[in-house]
């Protein structure tokens, strides 16, 4: 059976890095898996006016993509984005071909993710400041949307830690296949 994780969170928190380190988790376990950040999905322009972050063009590529790596031979898919709608769950599993949903709320302090953000956004201060801004507003939106089933809080963790503890919420069945001795 298949199983799909989708990181939420706001910019910031650590949600590709996290969904990076699945990855190398999963494939040392020999568990074909995908990782998909939702963000180079809908990356173009210009945007309808009524979708301005092109959640339509997400959700499409998110089918095709996640098909293809589906037909690849991928048990698990790893989305790394930003969920602001409970209600839209339904949409992205099944966009990833069906299958549960563990969707994971991964979280950082403030002073941390703004720390992250200047690191990476430093050259631009227009950028920074969206941002910044985006990272308070995405916050709240989560919070008050309930997107999510578990909440990992990556400020002062360990990449590995909180990732292993995602897999284990997700789907304690992949820790089997993880901790299984090698013939």
């Amino acid at each position: 059976m298949f199983t799909n994780i989708f990181l939420n969170g706001t910019v910031g928190v650590g949600k590709s890095t996290t969904a990076d380190e699945i990855a190398v988790i999963l494939a040392e376990a020999g568990v074909p898996h995908a990782v998909i950040d939702l963000d180079g999905l809908r990356r173009s322009w210009p945007c309808e006016e009524h979708d301005p972050f092109d959640h339509e063009i997400e959700m499409q590529n998110l089918s095709a993509v996640a098909s293809n790596y589906r037909a690849a031979g991928a048990d698990v898919i790893v989305l790394a984005g930003v969920l602001e709608d409970r209600d839209e769950i339904p949409r992205y599993r099944a966009a990833c071909g069906g299958g549960p949903m563990a969707v994971c709320r991964i979280t950082a302090d403030e002073g941390v993710g703004e720390a992250r953000l200047r690191g990476r956004h430093g050259t631009s201060d227009d950028e920074l400041k969206w941002h910044l801004a985006r990272f308070k507003e995405l916050s709240s939106i989560i919070d008050e949307a309930g997107a999510f089933d578990a909440v990992f809080d990556s400020t002062d963790r360990n990449v590995r830690d909180v990732a292993v503890d995602v897999i284990k919420h997700s789907n304690p069945g992949l820790l089997e296949r993880i901790d299984a001795p090698e013939d």
